[in-house]
């Protein structure tokens, strides 16, 4: 009982010092795999108050590294946010990764895109639809393939009318 205490505690004011200090990229670097190891101590009541606020400004924050190490561990912490947070403070800045010059951001966005799909609405659906037509003209031939093994794995998990919306789009692009 003293250690789920001391964790919780823990926890909690590890988060607070974090969310505090933020704007260090070495320091937030540092703590982020920390964040997600304490993030899986925590109810869901504390994860909403202390966790989702954290993900949503460092997802704004204008840093690979920092978007790299987010995006690796996405499908870790997407089941526990809610909808209205992934649409609107962490999908658009994410979709950033998108058009990065980095062919290797690129292509972890992608990837690690496939389990936000299901909390998007449609406004963030049709926007990744367009980031995808773009995507299977890229530079750089993984992405091109990851892509199009993207557009199979998002077949099998959403509804019909994304799809439909995505080969529309691939068609009125490529006349």
């Amino acid at each position: 009982m003293k250690v789920i205490i001391i964790t919780c505690l823990s926890a909690s004011l590890v988060l607070q010092v974090i969310n505090q200090t933020y704007s260090l990229r070495n320091a937030v670097m540092a703590v982020i795999p920390v964040i997600f190891i304490l993030a899986e101590t925590l109810n869901e009541d504390e994860f909403q108050s202390q966790v989702t606020p954290l993900i949503s400004v460092l997802f704004q924050l204008n840093d690979r590294g920092i978007r790299a190490a987010l995006l690796q561990r996405l499908d870790s912490f997407t089941g526990r946010l809610d909808k209205n947070a992934i649409n609107s403070t962490v999908f658009e800045p994410m979709c950033t990764g998108f058009t990065d010059s980095s062919g290797a951001l690129r292509e972890l966005t992608l990837k690690s895109t496939i389990p936000l799909i299901p909390h998007l609405n449609s406004v963030n659906l049709e926007k990744l639809g367009r980031y995808l037509v773009r995507l299977q003209s890229d530079t750089e031939n993984s992405i091109r393939t990851n892509t199009v093994i993207f557009i199979s794995k998002v077949r099998l998990t959403s509804d019909v009318h994304f799809v439909v919306f995505y080969l529309t789009l691939l068609i009125i692009s490529f006349p």
